[in-house]
């Protein structure tokens, strides 16, 4: 082997680091390239999962502070209708109306029950 063959050797070798498995010869930067392009993919889609997780809690917070919210106005709301429903706000709907009181109420009796087995 001449100066020139072993330079041009040790070029190749220092240019492609291979490796050799039994018969099988490995490209060591193929190798190194292929696991950082996983390792990039793989946090690639890992912060995908993060930002779409975080996105979900911000949705959940908004989602439960509205139902906390309408759960409120429900309460305010049925609380206005029984306060409409209550005797005293009839008495003033009535007065409003000029209408009166029914007096002397007689009420119909069949004298027989109604339902037969």
């Amino acid at each position: 082997m001449s100066i020139v063959q072993g330079e041009a050797s040790l070029r190749r070798s220092f240019a492609e680091p291979r490796m050799e498995v039994g018969h099988i010869k490995i490209n060591l930067k193929a190798v190194n390239g292929l696991l950082v392009l996983l390792s990039i993919i793989t946090l690639v889609y890992y912060l995908a999962g993060v930002i779409d997780r975080s996105g979900q809690g911000f949705e959940l917070r908004d989602l439960k502070s509205r139902a906390a919210s309408l759960a409120t106005d429900n309460t305010q709301l049925e609380a206005r209708a029984d306060s409409l429903k209550s005797m005293s706000s009839l008495k003033e709907r009535v007065a409003k109306l000029n209408m009166v009181d029914a007096q002397d109420v007689v009420y119909l009796g069949l004298g027989a029950p109604i339902a037969k087995r």
